[in-house]
């Protein structure tokens, strides 16, 4: 009978790989609310940043779409043939679209990090 010496410098985790199937729900996860991804992988603090940081920004933009839409119910009464031009080239409406811009970012930004850190669950 043959005794073969088990390797203990090496550790067995190391060569595990997440399944793709686990990669794609805590991608998706962090799609639907930015940070989730992050705290299905045990990274509460980095999971908080990424909610905080889309609700900062989403808090400001929901009175911008307020505002927008109120003035543009004002001037369809007002005058509906400039109502759309004065939505469009309103300085809201740049704003706007700069915090579409980035909370798109930081959404992207938490589902690449979310997948990229998955780690496989060791049994």
């Amino acid at each position: 009978m043959q005794i073969y010496p088990v390797n203990t410098t090496s550790s067995f985790s190391q060569n595990i790989k997440p399944k793709t199937g686990k990669k794609t729900a805590v991608g998706l996860s962090s799609f639907i609310v930015p940070g989730l991804g992050q705290a299905v992988n045990n990274q509460w603090g980095k999971g908080a940043l990424f909610l905080a940081g889309t609700t900062a920004i989403r808090i400001p933009a929901r009175k911008l779409v307020q505002k927008m839409t109120i003035d543009l119910a004002h001037n369809l009464k007002k005058a509906p043939e400039q109502a759309w031009n004065n939505l469009i080239q309103s300085k809201d409406t740049k704003k706007f679209a700069l915090a579409l811009l980035g909370m798109f970012a930081i959404q992207l930004i938490s589902v690449v990090d979310a997948v990229k850190n998955t780690k496989a669950d060791v049994e």
